[in-house]
């Protein structure tokens, strides 16, 4: 089950946290455990046990692992040997990783940090009340504690469908603020200040970097290994999503090094271009695992509910519903207790798709030789010319500044919609300091775009369920290998792909073309076209003037809508959609669970 926790903590004019707060969450929630108190906070769990510091006030919820090489789970945090009096924030970052939340009061108990690890693994969500802030693992918590009554915010929804890859740590709930990775809120007498204790920039300087490419196999090899090895040995059994891809493939291969029993799963369409049994099953062959094989039914999906209906933002795809059960089953039946996946392996790893790299390499003074090089690199991944990609190089080194610029889908929205969706913030990483490189700018984004894809699972409400390639030092190490060494060779990934050359099968480490579930969307889209129509074209969001009702129908209706390259969009507004209407239903209708590691 899900480790869940609420703490109700004395907000800047608040002399003291009223009692009655915590006796009437105690009443509303009784499955919550009260704690106890840490300074002026009240502190409620579930499904968890507390992690202590050997000196200080506070605790860590989640799971935490030591970066000094000793394995297994930590029960309690020790200060650093040459530094007693170290910052515990700085402490927890430095010396440990792992999926958790913190909280940190200083010695006077007048002052509470709340830091959330940089993996953003252990959700963290907070809300202002009078005299009170409260911080929790999920929506529900908040909602049946009294804190939350639940509004869309529909300039928020605007925000997602503009730019659906982009995460801000503003929801699509009205007051409801994630607590991004690697953030701290500091909650005093002066009121509350956030603060970013982790930030990805440290780990791109260049004297950060390792630019020799096989220290940066071998660095990469020996940090995803303890990684993924340290996640599973916290399980008995790991079931795990594989398609043959190489990100996945890597996660099974460390699973099966660090000796837990795993079971794998592929999904296939009708149609050859999303079916990859042949490379799941050498997969499960060359680490011992049984594999499912389980063709993709739109029989399966109900468009009218949205799997992310527990949480505040619409990240839920309902094409993945049919995949969720049957990982749901394959759990069932092999006992297993948590799902992993590749997920994020294309992010950590770098696999842009630009000349980026180039300008990152020419604005570090590279050889003519080295500039040659990687154009011909980027020219195989690209089937562009050397001559055209030097020019585009030159231009994105000296001619923009670093700044990534998120790419907008301006589709079917309303000219109100994009407007309010461009005048909500940007995550804090995206702000470059000087001298930063566009493709790290990139690396960085590409990240941070993963995060709304990691989320909004069936599973999640009853596993565990694990991108452990996201951990934070797997980050801070593909950080700090340069743009340009992850194309070497015309190879997209090229460490990642070095560095388990002999731990995976052949085929999978020169296999560059991936499946795609492009044919189910189209059949899920013809099978539903009706009630897709009738949901969209009467719906919230062209109430809210969102979407241009009129283009979206058209696109609907039209004959050859499969060949417009439109239907993607399309179901992408569903899901917006359906995730809206769950939180628009009167309180005794409306979908509530939780979410967490």
């Amino acid at each position: 089950m899900p480790k869940r926790y609420l703490a109700l903590i004395a907000s800047s004019g608040a002399p003291a946290l009223d009692r009655s707060l915590c006796a009437a969450v105690a009443a509303k929630c009784p499955e919550l455990a009260e704690i106890g108190f840490v300074g002026d906070a009240c502190f409620f769990l579930a499904n968890c046990q507390t992690i202590t510091f050997e000196r200080g006030k506070g605790f860590v919820v989640g799971t935490l692992f030591r970066r000094d090489g000793r394995r297994g789970a930590v029960q309690q945090v020790g200060p650093p040997d040459h530094d007693p009096s170290h910052d515990p924030v700085e402490n927890l970052l430095s010396r440990y990783w792992g999926g958790y939340v913190a909280f940190l009061s200083d010695p006077a108990g007048k002052t509470l940090t709340i830091l959330r690890d940089p993996s953003g693994f252990l959700p963290c969500y907070y809300v202002l009340g009078k005299g009170v802030v409260v911080v929790a693992s999920d929506i529900e918590l908040l909602i049946r504690s009294g804190f939350l009554s639940p509004q869309v915010d529909w300039v928020a929804i605007s925000a997602h469908l503009l730019a659906d890859h982009h995460r801000s740590a503003r929801t699509s709930l009205i007051g409801v603020t994630e607590l991004l990775g690697g953030e701290a809120l500091v909650a005093g007498p002066q009121g509350i200040e956030l603060k970013q204790a982790w930030n990805p920039w440290d780990f791109t300087p260049r004297s950060s970097e390792i630019c020799d490419a096989r220290v940066a196999r071998q660095e990469l090899r020996r940090t995803v290994e303890m990684c993924v090895a340290e996640w599973a040995r916290e399980f008995r059994h790991i079931a795990i999503g594989v398609s043959g891809g190489l990100d996945s493939s890597i996660v099974a291969a460390c699973v099966h090094s660090a000796g837990v029993p795993l079971s794998c799963l592929t999904l296939a369409t009708k149609d050859p271009s999303g079916d990859e049994r042949t490379y799941a099953r050498l997969v499960a062959g060359a680490f011992e695992a049984t594999l499912t094989e389980s063709i993709e039914d739109i029989g399966e999906v109900d468009l009218s509910v949205s799997a992310a209906a527990h949480l505040p933002r619409p990240v839920a795809r309902a094409f993945a519903q049919a995949g969720n059960r049957k990982f749901i089953d394959l759990a069932r039946r092999t006992g297993a207790d948590a799902f992993f996946s590749g997920a994020g392996g294309d992010n950590v790893f770098c696999a842009l798709q630009s000349v980026a790299p180039l300008a990152d390499r020419l604005l570090r003074g590279s050889s003519i030789k080295g500039l040659w090089q990687s154009a011909r690199d980027i020219s195989r991944l690209s089937d562009h010319g050397v001559p055209l990609l030097l020019a585009l190089g030159f231009r994105r080194a000296w001619f923009r500044d670093a700044q990534f610029r998120w790419p907008r889908d301006q589709t079917f929205l309303t000219g109100n919609c994009i407007d309010a969706g461009e005048s909500v913030g940007s995550h804090p990483h995206l702000f470059c300091p000087p001298g930063t490189l566009p493709g790290k700018a990139a690396h960085i984004a590409q990240i941070i775009g993963i995060q709304n894809h990691l989320e909004g699972f069936e599973r999640e409400l009853s596993y565990p369920n694990l991108a452990p390639l996201m951990s934070q030092p797997i980050i801070e190490l593909c950080l700090r290998i340069p743009t340009w060494l992850w194309c070497s060779g015309g190879i997209n990934r090229a460490p990642a792909r070095g560095a388990f050359a002999d731990r995976l099968p052949p085929e999978l480490i020169t296999r560059q073309l991936k499946g795609s579930p492009g044919s189910f969307l189209y059949e899920l889209f013809a099978a539903n076209r009706r009630f897709i129509r009738e949901l969209l074209a009467d719906g919230l969001l062209a109430r809210q003037d969102i979407i241009d009702r009129d283009a979206v129908v058209r696109a609907i209706d039209d004959p050859r809508a499969e060949m417009t390259g439109k239907i993607r969009r399309i179901m992408s507004l569903v899901d917006v959609e359906v995730w809206a209407g769950s939180w628009s239903r009167p309180p005794s209708q409306a979908t509530g669970s939780t979410g967490g590691l």
